[in-house]
């Protein structure tokens, strides 16, 4: 029989090195811890958790309700019955420990957050949404040969509304859903306005490139200063 004993058995720990087969960046994007329960993960939390945040800007997001709950259950037992402290004093820190949501988030990682976060939804849910768009446009009369020219048209109209929409989130985190909803639409309908006359000029071969110009500098613009708005709500918010 092989029998091996249990003394020379060596399980590597996270503290050993990696293995130089596999690169850092999949190292990094945890590829040796994944597993079936990964699968259910949405694609936008691997493209933001998993590429475009560091490890460091992960560690100051705040843990789970549940883990925070368990922390606090243990503060409890020790600061009250192990160590004799106020439970009044102990309370108020607990207090205190819970409104600092955030929990190291500054308004530069809020921008961060914010700006990653529209990006990544206008990649996964805008352009495909726009190519969709852009298939039934055919049915509008519009010919087959200004596909991309529709298909530019409604990718620059999902950047300009998920700012929008995103700021109208932002505003009605605590306040209800009807205040975004609210604050955003009436935001929303010259970029709608704009849009049909950009097809229209599609249509009539006059204004194109004015149209698209000003939609790309207004997209830009946007996408500059609606996360330095939103981070400042969030914060508001929080704080």
């Amino acid at each position: 029989m092989n029998i091996k004993p249990l003394h020379d058995v060596s399980v590597p720990c996270d503290t050993e090195p990696k293995s130089d087969i596999i690169p850092d960046e999949l190292l990094r994007w945890n590829v040796l811890y994944f597993s079936p329960s990964s699968i259910k993960v949405p694609p936008a939390y691997w493209l933001t958790n998993k590429i475009l945040l560091s490890e460091e800007f992960i560690k100051k997001k705040k843990p789970p309700v549940i883990a925070r709950f368990g922390s606090i259950v243990h503060q409890l037992v020790d600061e009250v019955y192990f160590q004799k402290n106020d439970i009044k004093q102990v309370l108020q820190n607990v207090y205190r420990d819970l409104k600092k949501n955030h929990q190291g988030y500054d308004e530069k990682d809020f921008y961060k957050l914010a700006l990653i976060k529209i990006f990544v939804f206008v990649f996964l849910i805008g352009i495909p949404i726009a190519l969709i768009g852009a298939l039934f446009s055919f049915a509008n009369g519009v010919a087959i040969d200004n596909f991309a020219k529709v298909f530019l048209l409604l990718s620059l109209s999902n950047l300009l509304l998920f700012n929008l929409f995103a700021f109208g989130n932002a505003l009605s985190i605590n306040k209800g859903a009807m205040l975004g909803v609210l604050s955003s639409l009436p935001l929303a309908l010259p970029v709608i306005i704009l849009l049909g006359r950009a097809i229209r000029s599609i249509q009539y071969g006059d204004g194109f490139l004015s149209i698209i110009a000003l939609m790309m500098g207004v997209g830009l613009l946007m996408s500059a200063v609606m996360p330095l708005i939103i981070s400042a709500a969030l914060k508001t918010h929080i704080d």
